[in-house]
C-alpha cells in the first residue's frame, strides 16, 4: 500500500491523469504561482519558528532561493535561461522578500488574533494509518495556542479572495484537522487559511497636473499615501475620502485570515470517504494505463502542464517522449 497525502487527494479528484504524471514528472521551470508560494512559505515557517524574526526568515528566503536557482540555471540552455527566464525569477524573487517582510510588519502592527498566543511547532508532518491499513499524511504550516484555542494554520498566496463558504468545506483544513486529532488525540478548537495576496503595496500614482490620484482601487496604504504627501507638501484634508478609505480597508488588500472549524460529525465523514479515496489512488497506482484517465474541460486543462502530452496519448501517439522531453522526473525545487 502507497502513503497518500492531502494534496494527493485534492489533485486525484480533479484530473486522475495529471495526478499521475504529477507524481514522476515535473515541470523544467516551475510556474511563477507555485515558485512564489514555496519561497513564501519557507519564509513565513523560519518567521514563526525563530520567535518572530524577521532577519532569520529573510535569511531563510535567500538560502532556498540561492539553491533553487542552482538547480533551475542547470535545467535549461544557458542562452535561454537568460533570455528567458533569469530576469523573471529576479523579480519574484523580489516579491518573495517583500510580501514576506510586508506580512512581519503586517503581524507587528496589527496584531491579527489568529497569528497571537504562542507558536506550537511549525511544519508539523503528522501520519495516520486508516482501517484499510493506508497511510494519510500531511504537513501543517503552523500550529498555534491563543485565545481562539489550538488552531491549525496553512499559508496560502493567491492572486483572488477565496469565499468563506468554500473555506468552511475544504478537504484540506478538514484533512488537517483529521490528522492533527487522530494523532495527538485532541481536536483543533480552529483551522485557518492565512492568505497573501500577490504583490506589495505602493506608493499612490502622481498625477501629471500635479497632485496624488484619489483613484480608490489603488494598491497602497494609508501610511504610503500619507508620506506621499508629506513628500509633496500637499495638504491632508484634500484628501479625505481616499484616506479613510486606505484606513478602513487596512492591509485588507495584502493579507486576509478565513477561520473555521470542523465538528466531530465532520471528521467522521471525511473518514468515510478518504477510506474510499485513499484505495482508489492506490487502485490507480496499481493500474495506471487503465485507470489514470483524464477529466478533459475547459475549465481544468488550460492551466494544466500535462495537456501536450495528453493530447499525443489520446491520439495514440508517443506521448512518453513528450513527457521526457519537456519535464524532468527530479523534482528541485
Amino acid at each position: 500500500m502507497k502513503p497518500v497525502s492531502v494534496s494527493d487527494l485534492s489533485y486525484f479528484a480533479g484530473c486522475r491523469r495529471a495526478w499521475y504524471w504529477g507524481k514522476q514528472y515535473y515541470p523544467l521551470i516551475p510556474p511563477d504561482y507555485f515558485w512564489v508560494g514555496t519561497g513564501v512559505h519557507a519564509g513565513l515557517d523560519n518567521y514563526f519558528n525563530s520567535n518572530r524574526s524577521l532577519p532569520k526568515a529573510l535569511t531563510a528566503v535567500n538560502e532556498w532561493y540561492h539553491n533553487s536557482i542552482k538547480e533551475l540555471e542547470g535545467s535549461v540552455d544557458s542562452d535561454v535561461w537568460v533570455s528567458e527566464y533569469r530576469d523573471r525569477f529576479q523579480t519574484d524573487y523580489e516579491l518573495i522578500l517583500g510580501m514576506v517582510e510586508n506580512f512581519t510588519i503586517y503581524d507587528r502592527i496589527a496584531h491579527p488574533p489568529l497569528f497571537q498566543g504562542d507558536v506550537v511547532a511549525t511544519e508539523v508532518f503528522a501520519s495516520f494509518k486508516l482501517s484499510n491499513g493506508i497511510v494519510l499524511r500531511g504537513r501543517i504550516d503552523l500550529v498555534l495556542e491563543n485565545d481562539l484555542g489550538l488552531v491549525l494554520i496553512d499559508h496560502k498566496t493567491f492572486s483572488s479572495t477565496p469565499s468563506q463558504v468554500s473555506v468552511d468545506i475544504d478537504g484540506q483544513l478538514t484533512a488537517y484537522s483529521y490528522l492533527w486529532c487522530m494523532t495527538r488525540k485532541r481536536r483543533p478548537d480552529v483551522v485557518a487559511y492565512n492568505v497573501l495576496f500577490k504583490g506589495m503595496p505602493q506608493p499612490p500614482t502622481r498625477l501629471k497636473r500635479g497632485g496624488l490620484s484619489k483613484a480608490k482601487g489603488q494598491y497602497t496604504t494609508e501610511a504610503l499615501y500619507r508620506e506621499s504627501l508629506l513628500e509633496e507638501e500637499l495638504d491632508p484634508a484634500d484628501y479625505e475620502e481616499i484616506l479613510g478609505i486606505l484606513h478602513e480597508n487596512g492591509w485588507r488588500q495584502f493579507f486576509d485570515e478565513f477561520i473555521t472549524f470542523r465538528d466531530p460529525v465532520e471528521l467522521e465523514n471525511f473518514e468515510k470517504r478518504v477510506l474510499q479515496e485513499s484505495q482508489e489512488i492506490n487502485d490507480v497506482h496499481a493500474d495506471p494505463e487503465k485507470l489514470a484517465y483524464p477529466a478533459p474541460s475547459i475549465y481544468t486543462c488550460g492551466r494544466c502542464d500535462y495537456k501536450r502530452a495528453c493530447r499525443e496519448k489520446e491520439q495514440g501517439g508517443d506521448y512518453e517522449w513528450v513527457l521526457d522531453q519537456e519535464f524532468t522526473t527530479k523534482s528541485s525545487y
